[in-house]
Order: C-alpha cells, then structure tokens, then sequence
C-alpha cells in the first residue's frame, strides 16, 4: 500500500505525524515514534530527566534545559543585542 507522510508537528509538547497509507507496521512505527517525543528533549535529544512545562506554550525539555528555557523567560538569560 503506497504510504505519504503529509505533515510532522509539534502539538502539546509532542510530535503529531499525519499520514495515508502503509502498513500496520508503519502504523506502530509513527505511534511509537509519537510516544518517545514526549520523552525526548527538543532541545538537546536527551531522555533523561524530561519533562514538560505545564504553563503557557507547552515543551519538553530535560533538566537542563529547562533551567535555561525558564531563565530565559524570567528575563534573567542572556540578553541578546539588537
């Protein structure tokens, strides 16, 4: 069965693969894949210590880096020059 990835996105701090056609196998190949997105930092593809923001936009991040991303939004980061 001829098989076409439409769109990849990130939604609720996960990824969302939207696709027509394939097999079961692909099937439970984009499941598992959707899965392990939210157990993945997007930042840096750590898997460990994830986890995701729960206010505002939301993301999966480990704990690095989600040191750094609320850094950045307390206004505390690094400031960048215009």
């Amino acid at each position: 069965q001829d098989f076409r990835l439409v769109q990849v996105k990130e939604k609720f701090g996960g990824l969302r693969y939207y696709a027509y056609g394939g097999t079961e196998a692909a099937e439970k190949l984009i499941s598992a894949a959707e899965k392990l997105s939210y157990k993945t930092c997007e930042e840096c593809g750590s898997t460990d210590g994830v986890t995701q923001t729960i206010t505002g936009w939301i993301v999966t991040l480990c704990k690095v880096c989600m040191g750094e991303h609320m850094e950045k939004r307390s206004g505390n980061g690094p400031k960048i020059q215009v």
